[in-house]
């Protein structure tokens, strides 16, 4: 079976976590975004993706979610890595 396509918006999201360790990081307000981005005088990263663009990629097997964090209403996903990446990290491990 072939993968699902994915959104140019996605290939963003790609892109932008593969020149950064290969990793996204979920800010305030479910925003993803590199570690330490540039922030906007509301304290958004300038240049993020949202939590559904995370999601489709993780459905598609293209990222998976690698850190995670206790909320008051359970766990949530708070690093996303590509999966090629992630596959690399837990061979070390």
């Amino acid at each position: 079976m072939a993968k699902p396509k994915i959104s140019a918006t996605m290939a963003i999201a790609l892109a932008e976590a593969s020149e950064n360790a290969g990793q996204l990081i979920r800010y305030h307000g479910g925003l993803w975004a590199k570690r330490n981005a540039e922030r906007d005088h509301y304290g958004n990263p300038i240049d993020h993706c949202g939590t559904s663009t995370i999601e489709a990629l993780v459905k598609r097997g293209e990222m998976v979610y690698t850190e995670w964090k206790e909320g008051r209403n359970g766990r949530f996903p708070v690093v996303a890595t590509v999966t090629e990446l992630a596959k690399q990290m837990a061979e070390t491990e």
